[in-house]
């Protein structure tokens, strides 16, 4: 069983004394993920190019996954990306349970469903390509990008309403503006969109460039946020706790073993010697007195 603690030394052993394990920091994971979802997307650009699936030096990012090989590999990519997510938005809320004593243990929850719904919505909108359900593919997208955003603008909020917010003024600043770009960035996304359909001149030919652009900012104020993760996953480390049950089962079969021992050696006892192999190959004139 493994579970998130501070990164003292004391805390952990004061916390876990029996049977634990304390690891490394977590910092290797916002890090993780931003190099893992950036590299996969470069990749199947790169493959939606050369096989000629896509015409246009920026495209959406469903565009780059419409069609075999680079669909599966972006569901692959996705599906790592959302698990690795999905562990970072946990470990941030074990963070603020620890450290901000003053935040809502409410509040922490529905940031950390937040953070899970969106990643949530971004498997569905990879699962399900535009070729498929464009309407399900748009459900889901929207849901992952909306929440995410959402989220993030959120934990800033925390963040600047914490009373340890005095010590990290800049790295509360930056995540403002992460925040609120990729937030003003999605909104200008649907804003335009809307905008188009009541227009009469508008098409959709004429504004997929921007919304493209707007999608591939959102994309980048996301994973700039999650890379301010770095700073609280110092304070962090991952601690292996020895279950009671494994204790349990350990002391059994301890115990299974210490007396499948004591049977074999009353066994051994109760049997008669056998006087016709002593007799093999030595004197026994000694027996017969």
């Amino acid at each position: 069983m493994f579970a998130v603690t501070a990164s003292s030394n004391d805390l952990c052993k004061r916390e876990y004394s029996k049977g634990c394990c304390c690891k490394g920091s977590l910092t290797f994971l916002p890090l993780l993920w931003a190099a893992w979802t950036m590299g996969s997307l470069a990749i199947s650009y790169a493959v939606a190019i050369s096989l000629g699936h896509i015409h246009g030096f920026l495209p959406f990012i469903s565009q780059i996954s419409m069609m075999n090989p680079e669909y599966i590999f972006s569901v692959f990519a996705c599906s790592i990306t959302s698990i690795l997510g999905s562990a970072i938005m946990y470990i941030e809320y074990c963070y603020i349970d620890i450290y901000y004593s003053d935040i809502s243990g409410k509040w922490n929850k529905i940031l950390l469903c937040c953070g899970l719904l969106s990643y949530l919505g971004f498997l569905v909108a990879a699962y399900v390509s535009v070729l498929v359900a464009i309407n399900v593919h748009l459900a889901g997208a929207i849901g992952g990008f909306g929440l995410n955003c959402l989220y993030n603008f959120c934990h800033s909020i925390v963040c600047l309403r914490s009373s340890v917010w005095q010590d990290n003024k800049q790295m509360v600043i930056i995540r403002l503006c992460f925040s609120v770009s990729s937030l003003a960035f999605i909104l200008m996304l649907g804003g335009t969109h809307i905008v188009c359909m009541f227009s009469i001149s508008c098409t959709q030919a004429n504004i997929n460039l921007p919304l493209a652009v707007l999608e591939w900012l959102t994309l980048f104020g996301m994973c700039g946020y999650i890379l301010t993760f770095t700073k609280d996953f110092q304070r962090l480390r991952l601690t292996h706790v020895r279950s009671i049950s494994k204790e349990w089962t350990s002391m059994l079969w301890s115990l299974k073993n210490s007396m499948k021992g004591l049977k074999c050696n009353n066994y051994m006892r109760s049997r008669p010697f056998p006087m016709e192999k002593l007799g093999q190959g030595t004197n026994t004139n000694y027996l017969e007195d």
